[in-house]
């Protein structure tokens, strides 16, 4: 908590010093970006994006459904913009949820049938990070983001550098 309490205080001390503002919208998918409808903004030397998806099929009172959502936080600090390059380090956190709840078919030994059995799956994970990253503006509204943290799990799994992507209109 106080990492995200943090993580705002920096983000919104930012905007005292904006200058020139760059937006982007679009899409970005990593351990520390989350997955999904990606909105990043740019000041002179600092930034941050904010990254969200959600997927349900079916309902709560059916007996198979799955609910998935995630986001993510992350700040940036500019290290380098010559011309159309970005060069920065990133931090942030994020969030993956994950409910399945499914019905199978029981069987006796005898092979006889003798009903359904429901069963539920619950996942929750919270990934925290520092790394670099770059961005790359082409086609005069379009950016491309590659990134590599380095991150912490919940599961108390420490993983090295698996890349970060994310592409964007800049508007």
């Amino acid at each position: 908590m106080k990492t995200i309490i943090t993580l705002i205080l920096v983000l919104s001390s930012a905007l005292v010093f904006a200058g020139e503002v760059e937006k982007n919208l679009g899409f970005a998918a990593g351990a520390v970006s989350g997955i999904g409808l990606s909105y990043r903004q740019f000041y002179e030397k600092a930034g941050f994006q904010i990254t969200g998806a959600a997927y349900v099929d079916g309902t709560k009172e059916s007996e198979e459904y799955q609910r998935q959502f995630n986001g993510g936080l992350q700040g940036f600090y500019t290290l380098s913009k010559p011309s159309d390059v970005r060069f920065y380090l990133l931090g942030g956190v994020s969030f993956f949820y994950n409910e399945n709840r499914f019905s199978e078919e029981v069987y006796t030994m005898e092979g006889e049938y003798a009903g359904d059995k429901i069963d539920a799956e619950l996942d929750r994970s919270y990934n925290i990070g520092t790394g670099i990253g770059m961005q790359v503006t082409f086609l005069k509204h379009a950016n491309i983001a590659i990134e590599w943290p380095l991150f912490y799990n919940t599961d108390g799994s420490f993983t090295m550098y698996i890349p970060q992507i994310g592409i964007y209109y800049k508007f």
